[in-house]
C-alpha cells in the first residue's frame, strides 16, 4: 500500500519488499520489462502457490528481485517519494 508506506517512508527507505505493508487480497504479476515472456509464468507460480498456501517455487531473495515493490523501495530510497510530515 504505497499511501500506508509514505506515511513510513523513513522507517521504510531501508527495508526488503517483504517488509512493505500491502493491501489484502491484491497480487499483480508486471514489471518486468524485456524479460516478461521469461519471468511471467514464474510469477504466476509464485502468485499461485501464495493464493494456494503452498512452498514458494523459488528462494525468497529471488522473489524479491521480482516484487514489483521493488519499485517503492528504489524511489524511498531515491526519496523520490515524500514523507508525510
Amino acid at each position: 500500500d504505497e499511501a500506508q508506506a509514505v506515511e513510513n517512508a523513513r522507517a521504510l527507505s531501508g527495508a526488503k519488499a517483504r517488509d512493505l505493508p500491502r493491501m489484502t487480497g491484491l497480487y499483480g504479476a508486471f514489471g518486468y520489462g524485456s524479460r516478461g515472456l521469461v519471468w511471467a509464468a514464474l510469477g504466476a507460480e509464485l502468485i499461485a502457490s501464495q493464493l494456494e498456501g503452498e512452498p514458494w517455487p523459488l528462494e525468497r531473495e529471488l522473489a524479491d528481485a521480482v516484487d514489483p515493490a521493488r519499485f517503492l523501495i528504489r524511489a524511498l530510497r531515491a526519496r523520490q517519494v515524500n514523507a508525510a510530515d
